[in-house]
C-alpha cells in the first residue's frame, strides 16, 4: 500500500510539474501575443511571427517596404532634379509601377494577405494601387481605400499625386493638407511632394494659399527644408506666405536657412527668406549685432586677424606681426553703378598696419574679383570706391581685412555708411 501511495504521489508531482510547464508555456505565448498585438504598428515583422493571422500586420510590414523604396527615389532625385520638379512628378506613382520584380513581389503577396484577411483593408487596396501599372485601375483602387478610410494617410498622399498629374494641384493639396494633419508618420512623403510642387508657378500659388492660413504643418515644412538643404530653395520660395504670427517665422529658422543658402550659392533665394525673416532692412551700418549674417555683417575672429564687435555701430580689429587676414564680410544685392563705401578708423596701434577692402561680383555659383583696395589704417577716414558692373554682379561680397608688418595692428572701426554715387561726366567731344 505504501509503494502505490508513493507512485500516486509522484504521478501527481510530474502531472503538476507538466501543468505548471503549460501554464508558463502559455503565459510566455499570452504576452508575446500581446506585445505583438500593442506593437503591430511598430514591430510588425515581430507581429507576423507570433500572429501570423494578425489582420493588419502584413499591410504594416508591406508600408514599410513601399515607403523604403519611396525614401531612396527622394534621395536621389534629392530637391535637385529640374525634370522632376518641373512636372511635379509623384514619385509614388512612378517608383511602385517601375519596381523591378523582385521588390514589387513581397509587396504585393503581403497586400493581399492583408486583403484576405479583411476586405475592408484600405492598406492592402493602396498598395495594390501603389504597384498598379494601369493608371484607371490604380486610380479605382485608390478610390476605394479613400472610401473604406479617409483617413489612410499614403492612400491620400497617391490620390494627392494623380491629381497633381492631372494638373489639379489645389485638389491635389487638399488631399496632401488632410494627410499632414491627420499624421505627422508621412512627412517624410509628403513633405518633398509639396516641394517639389513648389517648383511650378502654378502649383506654387495655391501652395501659399494654403501656407497663409498657418497650417499645422508648416513649421514641419520649414524644418524639413533644414534638415534636407537640397529642399531649402523650394522653402524659400513659400516663405513669404507665412503669416507673422506662425511659430515657422521664429527667427531661428530664417538664420538656419540663410546659412544653407548662401552656402550653396543661392543668393536670390538667401534674400527671400532674409525679407521675411528679418525685422529691418539690410543696414550697412549695422556692422554689430545683425541676426541674419551674413546678410548682415558676418565678423571674423582667427589667430592670425579678426574683428569683434563692439556695439552696434562699432567693431575691435587686429592683426598679429607680419599677418592679414578677412575681419568681415556682408552679402550686398547692389544694382549697377558707382559705389562709395566709407568708415573711420581710430585708436590705431600700428604704425604700418593697412585696411583692404574686396569687392567680389557673384552670378549664379560662378564669383568675380572686382575692386580690390589697400589703405593705410593711420588715415583715419577711410574711403573705397568701387563698380557694380550692369553684367555678371547681380549680387557682391564686400569684405574687409586687416594686414600687420613687423609690429601687431590694432583698431576701432566705426561711422559706417555706403552711397550709390553719380556716373562720373563724360570728357569734352565724347
Amino acid at each position: 500500500m505504501a509503494g502505490l501511495r508513493a507512485v500516486s504521489l509522484r504521478s501527481l508531482g510530474v502531472g503538476r510539474l507538466l501543468v505548471l510547464a503549460a501554464g508558463g508555456v502559455l503565459a510566455l505565448y499570452a504576452a508575446a501575443f500581446s506585445f505583438a498585438i500593442i506593437f503591430s504598428g511598430q514591430q510588425p515583422f515581430v507581429t507576423m511571427a507570433i500572429v501570423p493571422w494578425h489582420s493588419t500586420a502584413p499591410t504594416d510590414v508591406a508600408d514599410k517596404l513601399m515607403v523604403a523604396v519611396a525614401q531612396e527615389k527622394f534621395r536621389e532625385a534629392g530637391g535637385r532634379d529640374a525634370e522632376l520638379a518641373a512636372r511635379m512628378t509623384a514619385l509614388l506613382s512612378r517608383v511602385g509601377p517601375s519596381l523591378p520584380a523582385e521588390k514589387a513581389a513581397p509587396i504585393r503577396k503581403l497586400a493581399l494577405d492583408g486583403l484576405s484577411q479583411s476586405a475592408l483593408n484600405s492598406a492592402a487596396l493602396r498598395q495594390l494601387a501603389f504597384l498598379e501599372k494601369d493608371e484607371i485601375k490604380r486610380k479605382r483602387l485608390l478610390d476605394l481605400a479613400l472610401q473604406v478610410s479617409r483617413r489612410d494617410v499614403l492612400a491620400g498622399v497617391q490620390s494627392a499625386e494623380m491629381k497633381f498629374l492631372d494638373n489639379r494641384p489645389d485638389a491635389g493639396l487638399a488631399d496632401l493638407d488632410r494627410a499632414l494633419t491627420v499624421s505627422v508618420k508621412a512627412d517624410d512623403l509628403v513633405l518633398p511632394i509639396i516641394l517639389q510642387a513648389s517648383s511650378d508657378p502654378q502649383a506654387r500659388a495655391q501652395i501659399k494659399r494654403r501656407v497663409a492660413r498657418n497650417p499645422l504643418w508648416i513649421e514641419r515644412l520649414v524644418r524639413y527644408g533644414i534638415d534636407n538643404p537640397a529642399f531649402a530653395p523650394r522653402v524659400a520660395d513659400i516663405v513669404s506666405a507665412i503669416p507673422a504670427r506662425s511659430t515657422a517665422r521664429a527667427p531661428g529658422y530664417g538664420q538656419q536657412l540663410i546659412d544653407i543658402l548662401v552656402g550653396a550659392r543661392e543668393y536670390r533665394a538667401a534674400f527671400e527668406v532674409y525679407d521675411v525673416y528679418s525685422p529691418a532692412r539690410q543696414a550697412v551700418a549695422h556692422i554689430g549685432r545683425g541676426a541674419f549674417r551674413p546678410i548682415d555683417w558676418q565678423l571674423t575672429d582667427n589667430y592670425d586677424a579678426g574683428g569683434r564687435e563692439l556695439s552696434e555701430r562699432e567693431a575691435d580689429i587686429f592683426a598679429s606681426p607680419g599677418r592679414q587676414g578677412e575681419v568681415a564680410r556682408i552679402l550686398m544685392r547692389s544694382p549697377p553703378g558707382n559705389y562709395r563705401f566709407a568708415l573711420r578708423v581710430r585708436d590705431v596701434e600700428s604704425a604700418e598696419g593697412r585696411l583692404t577692402f574686396n569687392m567680389l561680383c557673384l552670378q549664379g555659383k560662378q564669383e568675380s574679383q572686382g575692386a580690390s583696395l589697400s589703405l593705410p589704417l593711420r588715415q583715419g577716414r577711410l574711403r573705397f570706391d568701387y563698380r557694380v558692373p550692369t553684367t555678371g554682379c547681380s549680387y557682391q561680397w564686400l569684405i574687409l581685412g586687416v594686414g600687420a608688418e613687423l609690429d601687431s595692428a590694432a583698431a576701432l572701426l566705426d561711422s559706417f555708411s555706403l552711397s550709390r554715387e553719380p556716373a562720373p561726366a563724360a570728357a569734352p567731344g565724347n
